[in-house]
């Protein structure tokens, strides 16, 4: 491994050794690659690093959904590898909607009627995005008030 940092410009090295890594080696990991793309083969500098996650700046939840969502959007665009992506915001939604729905629903105790008004959805739609996304639950629909 001596030799991978011989290998950085010693910028880099300082820059790597500053910055806080709270996704420990995989978030390293992610930099790395990250930056030899933008490096396009020439050396790795600090500019071509993704600025830090907002965990590790401590920002808000909103702030580090956010950020989440603009690396997503990165390896997406990347994976395409210059060929137009299809449907990303469908493909956002089918990522984070289970997510979204699970939570609301564990919060509220299944209760369907309430989660589709915190959704700000219709009841019917939960129901749909339940089979959609767990066809095999035969819980009966808790819709009290």
């Amino acid at each position: 491994m001596a030799n991978a940092a011989a290998a950085l410009p010693a910028a880099t090295v300082a820059f790597l050794r500053t910055r806080p890594w709270p996704g420990n080696v995989r978030e390293l990991r992610n930099a790395l690659e990250h930056a030899a793309i933008e490096a396009r083969g020439g050396p790795l500098l600090p500019d071509h690093f993704p600025p830090p996650t907002e965990a590790a700046a401590g920002g808000t939840v909103p702030d580090r959904l956010r950020s989440l969502v603009t690396e997503w959007v990165r390896e997406r665009v990347r994976a395409a590898d210059g060929a137009e992506p299809a449907e990303l915001y469908q493909a956002l939604l089918d990522t984070v909607e289970p997510a979204l729905l699970d939570e609301v629903l564990r919060q509220l105790d299944g209760n369907r009627l309430a989660a589709a008004r915190w959704l700000g959805l219709a009841r019917a739609t939960v129901r749909k995005m339940i089979r959609k996304y767990h066809p095999t639950t035969d819980e009966p629909d808790t819709d009290e008030a």
